[in-house]
């Protein structure tokens, strides 16, 4: 759904409300918001991607890979690709015995935008692992919603509620109660049923 399909079903909601004052896209973008943090504190599959960082840089202040800028989290250790062997985050200690060590990386660091390793690779590595990616604010009414439209029909609760009662509002019971169930209904297993047999 776009975000102008969206409009078209809450306009006629959003023009009776008096007290409404947040803009129509501040509000698609609030929620959105909403829903991404609800599945990031759940660790869904749902914004797991995967990552493939190159070229490496290597400066004054070390060797490191530019981050993706959706990148919210990493979702597991990074590794150097086409190997089984994970970074492991470098301690204060670990960075004072690797800064300026040449050699196969071991560790990492994040420090803004940037992913460091140590000690410093003499040849171009890739790293390779999974993050969360955080979906791109919508910009205009052509924009489509993310999630890959599971969640459409909770757009237009989560929204309403935010264009009525603003955007510092407590959100979290109806985005469990929306998205959660969901989820619940997504990640359902049917019990696995098997005969008994007479011994």
């Amino acid at each position: 759904m776009t975000v102008e399909q969206l409009w078209d079903k809450t306009w006629r909601i959003i023009a009776g409300l008096e007290n409404a004052n947040v803009e129509f896209l501040d509000a698609v973008n609030e929620t959105t918001e909403q829903i991404f943090n609800y599945l990031w504190k759940r660790k869904s599959d749902l914004i797991r991607e995967p990552m493939v960082l190159r070229p490496i840089y290597i400066d004054q202040t070390g060797a490191w890979f530019h981050l993706p800028a959706d990148l919210r989290g990493l979702c597991e250790l990074p590794r150097i690709h086409g190997t089984r062997i994970q970074l492991e985050p470098a301690l204060e200690e670990d960075r004072a015995k690797l800064e300026g060590v040449k050699g196969e990386p071991t560790h990492y660091e994040i420090l803004g935008r940037k992913l460091y390793v140590y000690p410093q690779p003499e040849d171009s590595p890739v790293v390779s692992g999974r993050y969360f990616q955080a979906p791109c604010p919508a910009e205009g009414f052509d924009d489509y919603l993310p999630f890959s439209g599971m969640f459409d029909a909770a757009y237009k609760t989560i929204l309403l509620a935010i264009v009525s009662q603003g955007i510092a509002t407590n959100l979290e019971p109806i985005v469990e109660q929306h998205i959660g169930q969901l989820l619940e209904v997504r990640d359902y297993h049917h019990p696995v049923r098997s005969r008994v047999r007479d011994f």
